[in-house]
């Protein structure tokens, strides 16, 4: 339940709801500084990545929008990099699309701007109740939730309805014939059963043979793979100094208490309140509102509020009613309708509302929001404050201590390395207390006394060339500074060291072969015979059927309809082309149809009609985005400083930023 609770922050959403141009994902406010001549041939600026008109297109705004669309999309931080090219691209399409807007005289006023403040959950916000909450709570606002001045706040409001208005001109022409919603309904909404014949790769793997000369020539053709194995290996000779001999600086009270004092966002715990709830829903299926449920939902609830007045156990009842049964483990009714502590932000506004105006022990009377009826029950409150040093000290200390340990490490490989190419390796660790070794030949997965394992270590080592400076690097275990010696390039493969993988190898491609012939057999057999049972049967294949399903239901062994959308296009009796699947293959054949009604389309046209304009307006305005950006570049209004976006892609590839 918490999940479908969850929304946007206010200031989020606001955004999101004004900000619908399809490649833009979060508007970002940037101050324009003066360009140099970067993009004129000049000197280099590596902070500019493009110019569009007189704007400059920055790496850290960049930086910034793709760690937007990572959080949209609930990528990783890791991914963050790879979304870098692609966010350059938005961002520059987004100047570019400003640039036009002023080019078409379109404007936004001061009041529209003060109309957009004042609207939904926005509007709750600043206007409650129609009053102004005052400048001074309006900054306070502006800097938590977006990090900027009300200035550059409004300057975002203000584009963002800008923008809209671009949209709008854009996508003023868009229409969708009842041709096509008739058949995107159709599409949407007709259901089939399948008859399908599944092959693997294990039944036909006992009738794969082979023979040696094929095995010999396999391993010819193939030995660049094998040669993979046969990586080169390095002679080294080495000290490791233990992170033990290496002293940081002390973390004293006064680093502690500089830190708290300097960093008191991190400790800020926000208001929030533990509540639990029971809820009747008003939500269908396709969790859309259902008119139909709401009457019998409302008498519901209002029925179990009546026990609840008269002493019932809220948890008790929940486990009984509630219809929050989400997410495949209960939901929040096996947990008696606890959702556990929750913040400003986290749920839709009848909800959050609610939950925080009720004291604390208190039940409410009969909450109404798009999902239903709740009864809110809150178990518990907390006011918004900052956690006080004594309890978060372990964590800074720990900090502290980590982030002077690794300059520690640092300063030790330095000073090490500066020592060994003064003298050698072996002198350089007399002087420092370091233990040497004189390894053996190895390759780069191998583990060599006292680093045990170090990748960085690896790394370093078979990058650099024999006979040069030694080489310092840090470890998890301390310090290692190195030499390298002696090189052996890899060996040629040996067939006869490899011929059993060779062979493994060969039978497993005869196997993928075999079974993509059989499936095109079953496939071209069942088609002219109309009789998909009866030839898989024949070639060995396990026949199953589904129920009806529909294009975004699952089916055991294919997975997701959406996969074969052709399955909807075809007629009872029709059999489909080879699918793979993994380690096997599939062909299908329409067991029955199932057509939507008339009825049913009478009711959700209209619904399917917007959602098909929406696309068709996205796509209207990335063409227009696309076709001018591609005008400007060509008329030199957008400029692209190639060596800096280069150089950000290398760093993107080696996982930087």
């Amino acid at each position: 339940m918490i999940r479908f609770l969850q929304t946007p922050t206010p200031a989020k959403r606001f955004v999101l709801g004004f900000i619908l141009v399809a490649f833009c994902l979060i508007m970002v406010i940037s101050l324009v500084p003066n360009l140099n001549q970067s993009l004129l041939g000049g000197p280099t600026n590596p902070n500019v990545l493009a110019r569009v008109n007189d704007q400059d297109v920055t790496l850290e705004e960049v930086r910034q929008r793709a760690s937007n669309m990572a959080t949209n999309m609930q990528y990783p931080p890791q991914l963050v990099p790879f979304l870098m090219p692609r966010a350059l691209d938005g961002v520059i399409s987004e100047k570019a699309m400003h640039v036009e807007s002023q080019r078409l005289g379109l404007k936004v006023t001061d009041e529209e701007v003060l109309a957009a403040l004042k609207r939904g959950q926005l509007g709750e916000i600043l206007f409650p109740k129609g009053q102004f909450i005052g400048d001074d709570k309006y900054d306070a606002f502006v800097a938590e939730q977006f990090r900027m001045d009300k200035k550059q706040f409004e300057t975002l409001v203000r584009d963002s309805l800008l923008m809209e208005k671009l949209r709008e001109l854009i996508s003023q022409g868009a229409t969708v014939s009842d041709t096509d919603v008739l058949k995107a309904f159709d599409e949407q909404n007709s259901k089939v059963k399948l008859d399908y014949a599944v092959l693997t790769l294990e039944d036909v793997q006992p009738q794969v043979k082979v023979t040696e000369a094929e095995v010999k020539n396999y391993f010819e053709t193939h030995k660049n793979v094998y040669q993979a194995g046969n990586s080169e290996k390095r002679k080294i000779t080495y000290a490791v100094l233990p992170a033990a001999k290496i002293e940081g600086a002390q973390i004293t009270d006064a680093d502690v208490q500089n830190y708290y004092t300097g960093h008191h966002d991190e400790f800020a715990v926000p208001e929030q309140v533990k509540v639990s709830h029971i809820l009747i829903k008003t939500i269908g299926p396709d969790n859309q509102p259902d008119p139909k449920l709401d009457a019998p939902a409302k008498a519901k609830a209002e029925g179990i509020l009546k026990q609840l007045k008269v002493g019932a156990d809220f948890s008790d009842l929940a486990k009984k009613n509630s219809e929050d049964n989400a997410g495949g483990t209960g939901g929040s009714a096996a947990k008696g309708g606890s959702l556990g502590w929750v913040q400003r932000g986290q749920m839709v506004s009848e909800f959050e509302k609610a939950s925080f105006e009720l004291p604390k022990g208190q039940t409410s009377d009969l909450v109404k929001t798009q999902f239903g009826y709740h009864i809110i029950h809150v178990d518990d409150k907390q006011e918004a404050h900052v956690r006080p040093l004594a309890e978060v000290k372990p964590l800074i200390v720990q900090k502290l201590t980590a982030d002077r340990t690794q300059r520690a490490l640092g300063d030790a490989a330095n000073s090490l390395q500066a020592q060994a190419r003064s003298t050698t390796v072996e002198k350089a660790a007399e002087a420092k207390g370091a233990q040497v070794f004189h390894s053996d030949f190895f390759g780069p997965t191998d583990s060599l006394p006292g680093v045990n394992y170090a990748p960085e270590f690896m790394q370093a080592v078979f990058n650099t060339a024999p006979k040069a400076p030694p080489v310092a690097v840090p470890t998890q275990s301390g310090v290692a500074v190195f030499q390298v010696n002696e090189v052996q390039p890899p060996a040629p493969p040996q067939f006869e060291k490899f011929r059993a993988k060779a062979e493994n190898d060969l039978k497993a491609e005869k196997a993928r072969n075999m079974l993509s012939s059989k499936l095109q057999e079953l496939s071209n057999r069942a088609r002219a015979t109309h009789d998909l049972k009866k030839v898989a049967k024949e070639l060995g294949a396990t026949v199953k059927s589904s129920e009806l399903v529909g294009p975004k239901d699952q089916v055991p062994e294919i997975g997701s309809m959406s996969q074969i959308p052709d399955a909807f296009d075809m007629k009872v009796g029709d059999v489909s082309a080879p699918m793979p699947v993994q380690s096997k293959g599939i062909v299908y054949s329409i067991a029955e149809r199932q057509e939507p009604s008339k009825e049913d389309y009478a009711t959700k046209k209209d619904v399917t009609r917007e959602q098909m304009l929406q696309r068709k307006k996205d796509e209207l305005v990335s063409l227009f985005a696309y076709n001018l950006v591609d005008r400007m570049e060509k008329n030199g209004k957008i400029k692209k400083n190639k060596d800096q976006i280069d150089a950000m892609s290398k760093r993107t590839g080696a996982g930087g930023f």
